[in-house]
């Protein structure tokens, strides 16, 4: 495998510990340092066509439109995209021996809050269920009463003043007794982005050209060592 799934669904890896190939590749060890640079420089390049993908997938992906709800609080109709955050902390970067793409460890979003909870959340399959606790009802029954005109905006606080202030218009409604999961609809971009045959031939392609192009330098090596040199006359 070109690609190994990583650090519980943060990201993706991309080993450059080629170890065993190169071992098995009989040579000086100047061949062997030939094929590790060419390992490594395929392993950075298909590094950034994964991230390049990804973030394509999270631009123009097949997911599940988001709720009603969802769609007023945000102004605008886009399952994974509000202010465009977690898009942009998608990196490819060195690790050890390698390179993961994926969410860049330690990003934060609008007031300090991490993003690899909802990274997270966004790759669950099918779907990732939260379970409906008392708070929620009462948060949801005072924003309801807020939007009827029965609750002044001023008794809201918490997290049911920063709904409200995203979208004073949205008409709120309480949590039937009967709810007790809020479903999130799973939108693994990740796995949709590696899963495209067109990205697999892309980085096989990748590796081949940079392997052909160390052997190609390696023939040559050994063609100009078995070449006798003429002998210089006084």
């Amino acid at each position: 495998m070109v690609y190994q799934v990583y650090g519980g669904q943060r990201g993706v890896l991309f080993n450059t510990g080629f170890e065993n190939l190169i071992r098995d590749f009989k040579g000086s060890g100047e061949t062997q340092r030939r094929l590790r640079k060419a390992m490594f420089e395929a392993t950075r390049e298909a590094a950034e066509i994964v991230k390049d993908a990804v973030i394509r997938e999270i631009d123009l992906g097949q997911f599940e439109r988001d709720a009603a709800l969802t769609i007023a609080l945000k102004g605008f109709d886009h399952p994974l995209i509000e202010r465009g955050r977690m898009r942009d902390a998608i990196t490819a970067h060195r690790q050890g021996d390698g390179f993961v793409v994926g969410l860049r460890v330690g990003v934060r979003g609008a007031g300090g809050r991490s993003f690899l909870g909802i990274y997270k959340l966004l790759q669950a399959e099918p779907d990732f269920r939260i379970r409906v606790t008392d708070p929620m009802r009462v948060m949801f029954k005072a924003l309801w009463l807020v939007s009827i005109g029965k609750k002044p905006v001023s008794e809201l606080w918490g997290r049911a003043a920063v709904l409200y202030q995203k979208s004073p218009g949205t008409k709120w409604k309480p949590l039937d007794p009967s709810t007790t999961e809020i479903v999130i609809p799973g939108r693994p971009f990740l796995k949709q982005a590696l899963n495209d045959p067109a990205l697999r031939e892309k980085i096989r392609e990748v590796f081949e050209r940079h392997l052909r192009i160390a052997l190609d330098q390696e023939a040559r090596h050994q063609a100009a060592r078995a070449t006798p040199r003429a002998r210089r006359t006084r």
